[in-house]
């Protein structure tokens, strides 16, 4: 209920006090997806950034479940999205063909042909950048984004390969005429 919310603030300013995870109100309406709420408690926080016990924001909260609105509110108060966690979220939605996460995090800004930090599950990881995963995966709609967005198509992974190596190998006709328009090479 929103009117109730609105008489607690009123009776207490100390909407930014973290739980026992070091989590906010904040962190809990946008990882919900709840912007009316978000809209009220924004301006109450001394820092959008405030991170939880775990290193997550607000924004990653959002983004994480895809709740476009509250990302992008968030973003436009003033959040930043860590490069990082982007870069990885974006290598992820690519590889399973989330389309719409792919696209709520390029608007967000994310650079599209950025090498995920790490390794997870082995080598799964290994500096395969998000057009990597989706040529691999053949995820046309997810390539169609990043191209729009100035992908390189070119980056090399861990293994010495490109986007267009991996359409190839995964004999992904229909990926390697895309990325061949757009001026990938093997």
């Amino acid at each position: 209920n929103i009117n109730f919310l609105q008489d607690m603030i009123e009776r207490d300013k100390n909407f930014h006090l973290r739980s026992y995870f070091g989590r906010t109100p904040l962190h809990v309406a946008s990882g919900e997806g709840n912007l009316e709420v978000v809209k009220l408690l924004a301006p109450l926080m001394e820092d959008l950034n405030v991170k939880d016990s775990m290193g997550n924001t607000c924004l990653m909260d959002a983004v994480r479940r895809t709740h476009k609105d509250v990302a992008k509110f968030l973003k436009a108060s003033g959040a930043s999205l860590d490069e990082d966690f982007a870069s990885i979220e974006l290598s992820e939605a690519s590889a399973k063909g989330d389309s719409e996460k792919v696209s709520l995090l390029l608007k967000l800004g994310t650079n599209p042909s950025l090498n995920p930090p790490g390794r997870r599950r082995g080598a799964s990881r290994r500096r395969r950048s998000a057009a990597h995963r989706a040529a691999s995966n053949n995820h046309i709609e997810c390539i169609r984004l990043l191209i729009k967005s100035y992908s390189n198509l070119n980056t090399y992974d861990g293994w010495a390969g490109t986007p267009l190596a991996d359409a190839v190998r995964h004999q992904h006709v229909e990926m390697q005429d895309v990325l061949r328009a757009h001026g990938a090479k093997l």
